[in-house]
Protein backbone atom coordinates (compact mmCIF):
# COMPACT_ATOMS: atom_id res chain seq x y z
CA UNK A 1 0.00 0.00 0.00
CA UNK A 2 1.23 3.65 -0.77
CA UNK A 3 -1.03 5.12 2.48
CA UNK A 4 -0.69 3.82 5.70
CA UNK A 5 -3.15 4.80 8.56
CA UNK A 6 -0.16 7.20 10.22
CA UNK A 7 -0.85 9.09 6.93
CA UNK A 8 -4.41 8.87 7.13
CA UNK A 9 -4.11 10.00 10.72
CA UNK A 10 -1.43 12.70 9.88
CA UNK A 11 -3.92 14.54 7.36
CA UNK A 12 -6.68 14.28 9.24
CA UNK A 13 -4.87 15.86 12.16
CA UNK A 14 -3.48 18.62 10.07
CA UNK A 15 -6.80 19.28 8.94
CA UNK A 16 -8.33 19.37 12.57
CA UNK A 17 -5.25 21.95 12.91
CA UNK A 18 -6.42 24.02 9.79
CA UNK A 19 -10.27 24.03 10.98
CA UNK A 20 -9.49 25.59 14.36
CA UNK A 21 -7.39 28.05 12.31
CA UNK A 22 -10.11 29.26 9.76
CA UNK A 23 -12.14 29.15 12.94
CA UNK A 24 -9.85 31.83 14.53
CA UNK A 25 -9.77 33.74 11.21
CA UNK A 26 -13.54 34.29 11.38
CA UNK A 27 -13.29 35.05 14.94
CA UNK A 28 -10.74 37.86 14.21
CA UNK A 29 -13.19 39.01 11.60
CA UNK A 30 -16.42 39.40 14.12
CA UNK A 31 -14.46 40.73 16.94
CA UNK A 32 -12.48 43.36 14.87
CA UNK A 33 -15.34 44.84 13.82
CA UNK A 34 -17.11 44.42 17.03
CA UNK A 35 -14.79 45.71 19.33
CA UNK A 36 -14.27 49.58 17.64
CA UNK A 37 -17.87 49.82 17.44
CA UNK A 38 -18.76 49.01 21.61
CA UNK A 39 -15.81 50.72 22.43
CA UNK A 40 -16.17 53.86 21.11
CA UNK A 41 -18.49 53.99 17.80
CA UNK A 42 -15.33 53.95 15.36
CA UNK A 43 -16.57 52.96 12.46
CA UNK A 44 -13.66 53.40 10.01
CA UNK A 45 -11.49 51.55 12.78
CA UNK A 46 -14.15 48.92 13.09
CA UNK A 47 -14.39 48.59 8.70
CA UNK A 48 -10.47 48.77 8.48
CA UNK A 49 -9.96 45.87 10.89
CA UNK A 50 -12.95 43.96 9.41
CA UNK A 51 -11.32 44.17 5.96
CA UNK A 52 -8.20 42.99 7.19
CA UNK A 53 -9.15 40.10 8.96
CA UNK A 54 -11.58 39.37 6.01
CA UNK A 55 -8.21 39.77 3.62
CA UNK A 56 -6.37 37.50 6.16
CA UNK A 57 -8.88 34.77 5.80
CA UNK A 58 -9.34 34.80 2.07
CA UNK A 59 -5.02 34.64 1.93
CA UNK A 60 -4.84 31.92 4.15
CA UNK A 61 -7.42 29.69 3.16
CA UNK A 62 -6.08 30.16 -0.44
CA UNK A 63 -2.77 29.47 0.58
CA UNK A 64 -2.87 26.96 3.70
CA UNK A 65 -6.51 26.05 4.93
CA UNK A 66 -8.20 24.60 1.17
CA UNK A 67 -5.18 22.73 -0.30
CA UNK A 68 -5.24 20.73 3.58
CA UNK A 69 -9.32 20.13 3.38
CA UNK A 70 -8.97 18.94 -0.31
CA UNK A 71 -5.96 16.92 0.46
CA UNK A 72 -8.28 15.54 3.13
CA UNK A 73 -11.36 14.77 1.03
CA UNK A 74 -8.57 12.55 -1.61
CA UNK A 75 -7.13 10.66 1.36
CA UNK A 76 -10.88 9.98 2.65
CA UNK A 77 -11.86 8.74 -0.89
CA UNK A 78 -8.78 6.38 -1.26
CA UNK A 79 -9.69 4.75 2.25
CA UNK A 80 -13.32 4.24 1.87
CA UNK A 81 -14.10 4.24 -2.14
CA UNK A 82 -14.31 0.99 -4.03
CA UNK A 83 -11.27 -0.52 -4.77
CA UNK A 84 -10.41 -2.30 -8.02
CA UNK A 85 -7.28 -4.12 -9.53
CA UNK A 86 -5.62 -3.62 -13.09
CA UNK A 87 -2.93 -5.81 -14.50
CA UNK A 88 -0.78 -4.42 -17.08
CA UNK A 89 2.74 -3.60 -18.78
CA UNK A 90 4.07 0.11 -17.50
CA UNK A 91 4.37 2.09 -20.35
CA UNK A 92 5.76 5.01 -18.58
CA UNK A 93 5.34 8.04 -16.75
CA UNK A 94 3.38 10.75 -17.88
CA UNK A 95 3.15 14.79 -17.04
CA UNK A 96 2.61 16.20 -13.27
CA UNK A 97 -1.10 17.43 -13.16
CA UNK A 98 -3.99 18.28 -10.58
CA UNK A 99 -7.08 16.82 -10.03
CA UNK A 100 -9.48 18.49 -7.56
CA UNK A 101 -7.14 20.58 -5.88
CA UNK A 102 -4.16 17.45 -5.47
CA UNK A 103 -0.99 17.61 -7.43
CA UNK A 104 -0.56 13.73 -9.34
CA UNK A 105 2.03 12.33 -11.43
CA UNK A 106 0.41 9.94 -14.98
CA UNK A 107 1.24 6.77 -14.94
CA UNK A 108 0.40 4.58 -18.08
CA UNK A 109 -0.20 0.80 -18.12
CA UNK A 110 -1.26 -1.39 -21.06
CA UNK A 111 -3.12 -4.67 -20.75
CA UNK A 112 -2.25 -7.52 -22.83
CA UNK A 113 -6.29 -7.71 -23.94
CA UNK A 114 -6.86 -3.55 -24.42
CA UNK A 115 -5.56 -1.67 -27.18
CA UNK A 116 -5.93 1.93 -24.95
CA UNK A 117 -3.40 2.64 -22.24
CA UNK A 118 -5.24 2.94 -18.35
CA UNK A 119 -3.78 6.12 -17.30
CA UNK A 120 -3.68 6.28 -13.42
CA UNK A 121 -2.59 8.92 -10.89
CA UNK A 122 -0.08 8.22 -7.81
CA UNK A 123 0.00 11.35 -5.30
CA UNK A 124 2.67 13.58 -5.68
CA UNK A 125 3.42 13.98 -1.85
CA UNK A 126 4.43 10.10 -1.40
CA UNK A 127 8.00 8.41 -2.81
CA UNK A 128 6.77 7.25 -6.64
CA UNK A 129 7.33 3.47 -6.94
CA UNK A 130 10.10 2.10 -8.60
CA UNK A 131 8.90 0.72 -11.68
CA UNK A 132 10.47 -0.23 -14.63
CA UNK A 133 9.30 0.26 -18.14
CA UNK A 134 8.18 -2.94 -20.18
CA UNK A 135 7.66 -4.68 -16.71
CA UNK A 136 3.91 -6.39 -15.51
CA UNK A 137 2.47 -4.46 -12.70
CA UNK A 138 -1.11 -5.39 -10.62
CA UNK A 139 -2.12 -1.95 -9.38
CA UNK A 140 -5.16 -1.28 -7.01
CA UNK A 141 -6.75 2.16 -7.32
CA UNK A 142 -9.93 3.60 -6.70
CA UNK A 143 -11.07 5.48 -9.62
CA UNK A 144 -8.10 6.45 -11.70
CA UNK A 145 -5.82 7.16 -8.16
CA UNK A 146 -3.46 4.28 -7.31
CA UNK A 147 -3.39 2.99 -4.19
CA UNK A 148 -0.99 0.21 -4.32
CA UNK A 149 1.25 -1.60 -6.47
CA UNK A 150 3.28 -4.68 -7.08
CA UNK A 151 4.79 -6.97 -9.29
CA UNK A 152 2.47 -9.27 -11.52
Amino acid sequence: MLYSQDDFNAVKGQATRMGILYALCILAILLGGLIPMLAGRQTVLSIALSTAAALLTLFLHGTFIGPVFKYRRFMKAAQENIRRTYTGQFLGQGDISWRDGVRFIGLRFLAPDQEEAFQCYVDYNIPLPDLKEGKTYTITHTGNSMLAVEEA
